[in-house]
């Protein structure tokens, strides 16, 4: 509890709201900014579109040709089609 009475007094304390929020542009470093946001951005949009991308079993794809990986058996898909189970 006597923690928190801290918290809020440091949150209420006006000078140190104000200096929070006053900060000088030249120091930003706008690379590192552009980076903070872009990478995390590209890393989920390159995660959805790769589990898009990859065809799982028991959905359905439409008109795929697909080739399997260990004995080159290659299959065509159709859109109504459920792709197969294969042992390995």
């Amino acid at each position: 509890m006597h923690k928190l009475k801290i918290y809020f007094s440091i949150i209420c304390d006006k000078e140190i709201l104000i200096k929070s929020f006053k900060f000088n542009c030249e120091q930003i470093n706008h690379f590192k900014s552009l980076l903070t946001y872009m990478v995390p951005f590209i890393v989920s949009a390159y995660t959805a579109l790769s589990i898009k991308l990859k065809f799982r079993i028991g959905t359905t794809p439409i008109n795929a040709q697909l080739k399997c990986i260990s004995c080159g058996t290659k299959i065509s898909l159709n859109k109504d089609d459920i792709v197969p189970l294969y042992d390995i």
